[in-house]
């Protein structure tokens, strides 16, 4: 979705006339991509550390 609303910002400016409310939802929905996709790493990172953490503990009890 980052892609698409990148792409269609341009677009919706590029016509004639230009669609300025086009505009501004496609800022919006490019924003708020771009924060889903930072929590969505910042997630996989804790997630992936809390596995790595576990998975050590098991293997020292062994």
């Amino acid at each position: 979705l980052m892609v698409y609303s990148g792409l269609f910002m341009r677009w919706s400016l590029a016509i004639y006339p230009p669609n300025y409310a086009l505009f501004a939802c496609h800022v919006t929905n490019f924003a708020a991509q771009s924060i889903q996709m930072g929590r969505y790493t910042t997630a996989d990172k804790t997630i992936t550390e809390k596995v790595t953490d576990a998975v050590e503990e098991v293997a020292e009890k062994v």
